[in-house]
């Protein structure tokens, strides 16, 4: 590697001024450079300069947890904003779990598990645990007393469920088409059945 110096000439400066200065070469010893690894692209990177993301409109995806509850039930607004109040006043952990679960949909609530069943429901043998949500297996309890349990039916049994699906009248679906009345006109399958207006 070769550099340039400039330097100062002492014999010339009683002289003509134009040897007052003067330009050198000299070679500067050479650095060890690190090895090469396999696979690294060989081009250099220039300092301070990265390559930018095309990100959508919006940024970057945020939280998408609730924090708010979608229902408009009013009440439930009432008691979302007391534990509001609780939670920040307080700081109590507890409030903050109920105040969680008010924000939940009704159809995906957290699961519990059995242990954490029998230590809730020690000392209330003759109550009745409520519990909004499934109760999964814990291999971990070994004695399970008697409990009182009332638990959340299938979710699937619920007649909104039967118009989720491929669109109604598509080849192979059975989903339940949203019907504005049950007459005549509206929606039978003629020809099918003489309930249906004719018999083919």
């Amino acid at each position: 590697m070769f550099h340039n110096l400039l330097y100062h000439d002492e014999e010339r400066m009683s002289g003509d001024n134009s040897g007052y200065y003067s330009w050198v070469t000299v070679q500067a010893p050479e650095l060890p450079r690190a090895p090469e690894l396999p696979g690294t692209p060989t081009t250099p990177e220039l300092p301070g300069i990265g390559f930018g993301i095309d990100l959508k409109a919006g940024g970057k995806s945020k939280k998408t947890k609730r924090t708010a509850p979608k229902s408009d039930d009013v009440y439930l607004k009432l008691l979302v904003k007391l534990y509001r109040f609780l939670v920040r006043r307080t700081g109590s952990k507890f409030n903050g779990v109920i105040l969680k679960r008010l924000f939940m949909s009704k159809t995906n609530r957290a699961p519990l598990s059995l242990s954490r069943l029998i230590a809730y429901a020690k000392g209330k043998e003759d109550k009745i645990a409520v519990i909004v949500g499934s109760v999964t297996d814990d291999v971990r309890a070994y004695d399970v007393p008697t409990l009182k349990v009332l638990l959340r039916g299938p979710k699937n049994a619920r007649e909104a469920v039967k118009h989720f699906g491929p669109a109604p009248g598509v080849p192979h679906s059975h989903t339940k088409p949203y019907v504005r009345a049950k007459g005549r006109k509206f929606e039978r399958a003629r020809g099918r059945r003489k309930s249906r207006g004719y018999k083919v």
